[in-house]
């Protein structure tokens, strides 16, 4: 293989691990986050349809009959606030 080809195979694999150890540590916090609103709830709760992939701090959950929205911080529910 020529120097360049070699160069550009590293940078390549370089950005490929990058990528995937993001998206793993977003998955991660993902999950997370759902098990923080279990231990909140302590009981089978359903996510917003519209916002299932979501990966931000705020959930749209449906425990029982009541919808909550959910906020977290650092895996800790910071507010559950009824709709």
């Amino acid at each position: 293989m020529s120097r360049r080809a070699k160069i550009i195979f590293v940078i390549s694999t370089v950005v490929f691990v990058i990528v995937l150890s993001s998206s793993i540590q977003r998955e991660n916090n993902r999950k997370a986050n759902l098990k923080a609103i279990n231990d909140h709830f302590q009981q089978k709760f359903e996510l917003d349809e519209d916002l299932k992939n979501q990966y931000d701090d705020e959930f749209k959950v449906k425990v029982g009959k009541d919808k909550y929205i959910v906020t977290l911080k650092n895996q800790k529910v910071v507010s559950a606030e009824k709709e």
